[in-house]
């Protein structure tokens, strides 16, 4: 497929305010989470309390993901090939995997007060599914017959990776200085990925 101008010519503002729009409920969604979990460990609450709270944040986070990934696709305005169809699948199916396991780790965790052996695997559990869904873009890079959109992709993790590396070097020196609040790691692959989205804007500008 030939891409021609009109294939990206985008509405940048309105592309820019959903982008600015899914990041803050991202923000938003992982703040409470963290506030709620730490408010009702000191509470000791039950575990049905705790489940409540984490399958809200999981279904907030599964709308946010579905809103980036569409963001990413019509970013260029193409057609969809079969091997894009089947990462979108992949990287869906491992985001509910990380939901589910997220519940289930911290609901057992915190309820149980689970030590040793037990809780590291716990906590590692929810981070398995997040490993995949990385996993499952090489996959597709792999098995992308169109030259073109493998370019796209491949350039805008590159783009994003590197806006994450800037984000995070930034931060960690405000933190050094005590000016922002200690970001947990894992909000590293919140981030990534709702870079892709500016960074195929960027990898298609190009091709203007």
């Amino acid at each position: 497929m030939i891409a021609t101008k009109n294939d990206f010519d985008r509405p940048t503002r309105r592309f820019t305010g959903g982008y600015l729009l899914g990041l803050g409920g991202l923000g938003l969604a992982s703040a409470a989470f963290v506030a709620a979990c730490s408010y009702l460990k000191r509470q000791h609450a039950d575990t049905i309390v705790l489940v409540g709270v984490a399958a809200a944040y999981g279904l907030v986070i599964l709308a946010l993901t579905t809103y980036c990934s569409r963001m990413v696709r019509r970013a260029g305005r193409l057609n969809p090939s079969a091997a894009a169809k089947r990462y979108r699948m992949r990287f869906m199916v491992a985001i509910t995997v990380y939901v589910v396991a997220l519940i289930g780790s911290l609901s057992a965790v915190i309820q149980y007060h689970l030590i040793g052996l037990v809780a590291y695997v716990l906590a590692i559990t929810p981070a398995l599914p997040l490993l995949a869904a990385i996993a499952s873009m090489g996959v597709y890079l792999h098995e992308e017959t169109d030259e073109f959109e493998r370019a796209m992709q491949a350039e805008a993790a590159l783009w994003a990776s590197g806006g994450l590396l800037a984000v995070e070097t930034v931060w960690g020196f405000l933190e050094l200085f005590g000016l922002v609040p200690h970001i947990q790691t894992w909000w590293a692959f919140a981030i990534w990925c709702f870079l892709l989205a500016p960074g195929r804007l960027l990898a298609l500008r190009r091709y203007r």
